[in-house]
């Protein structure tokens, strides 16, 4: 980054920073389609909505349901802040999402044809508007308006955390699993429904800004995605790291689902299951080796602790519940 690009971010992050304290969160609430309902307290009740493949978002996890609140409100969202109430969606004239896209097609910048959660000028607007600040309910997404189609765009996302700043979690050009991809149309009344919903992965990228140029958030690659469902075998691990919390979003207490770890000291290393009843971890060397994995049936969270070796890949095997989290630590 050229040193003019450089001192331009630290000035865009410093007066961000100015803006955010001088405009404090207010108390709000959001309104849902008929389809669809949540209240402030985020006690989440989804009806499946009908279209094809949305039964890719697993229906019994948090993380699913929080990925269809967030369609439902791409699509008819309204948000209710005191006596004013704020058109989001897209199916409403000169909403936000309307006015925001309309703005962008005139940009000549890298990738304008898109609008994200971790846009640098629009992250605190979004997450106050799609309801996504809180961490139990943390949705990263992108929706994606292409050259030339006013009738079809893409919305990706994904519940894996990012990270915040300059720092990715995930290390850039690793690839991020799940990120789901909702086709949304319109149809010919002109009313945006959302047809269709696949999973797959997604390489972590940095967040162009559009009206700048500059590499700036978080976020992941939507050119490089791609349809599968990854995880479950060795040859195809997820990616995950020391101190990460990674959620497991499995379709059946039956999946399994595989991450590989990389180690790099012979500390003894821990993993930690949480938020799961029946979960199980085993731990497999880098030849597929069992290592290490809890001696009990006893339901409940659980901890598992394996000596490694140093620069040798480890993988992590859950099983045995639909949603959990783990953390190796």
């Amino acid at each position: 980054m050229s040193k003019l690009r450089y001192v331009t971010a630290i000035v865009i992050v410093f007066v961000i920073a100015l803006v955010s304290l001088a405009n404090p969160s207010v108390s709000a609430e959001w309104i849902y389609g008929e389809a669809l309902s949540a209240d402030i307290d985020l006690d989440v009740n989804v009806v499946v909505m009908p279209w094809e493949g949305a039964d890719e978002l697993p229906s019994q996890s948090e993380y699913g349901n929080n990925h269809k609140i967030l369609i439902e409100n791409v699509l008819n969202g309204k948000y209710v802040s005191g006596n004013t109430t704020q058109n989001i969606g897209l199916n409403t004239e000169n909403s936000y999402l309307a006015k925001e896209i309309a703005s962008r097609k005139n940009i000549s910048y890298r990738d304008a044809n898109q609008l994200g959660s971790m846009d640098i000028w629009q992250s605190d607007r979004i997450n106050e508007f799609f309801n996504l600040s809180a961490s139990s309910n943390k949705v990263e997404f992108i929706l994606k308006f292409p050259d030339g189609s006013d009738d079809t765009y893409y919305l990706y996302s994904t519940s894996l955390d990012l990270g915040d700043g300059w720092s990715p979690e995930i290390p850039v050009g690793t690839y991020i699993y799940p990120v789901y991809k909702t086709t949304l149309q319109r149809n010919a009344a002109g009313k945006w429904e959302a047809i269709s919903t696949e999973v797959g992965r997604a390489k972590s990228a940095r967040y162009n800004n559009p009206y700048t140029g500059l590499a700036l958030g978080n976020a992941f690659d939507t050119n490089s995605w791609e349809k599968g469902k990854f995880g479950a075998t060795l040859s195809d691990a997820i990616y995950t790291k020391l101190n990460y919390a990674m959620p497991v979003e499995s379709h059946n207490d039956t999946d399994e689902t595989y991450y590989y770890y990389d180690s790099s000291s012979t500390n003894n290393v821990t993993v930690t299951i949480q938020n799961s009843e029946k979960a199980v971890a085993y731990v497999y060397d880098s030849n597929g080796n069992l290592v290490a994995t809890r001696n009990n049936t006893t339901q409940g969270s659980q901890t598992v602790t394996f000596k490694p070796s140093r620069n040798t890949r480890y993988y992590v095997k859950i099983t045995g519940d639909v949603y959990c989290t783990f953390t190796i630590a």
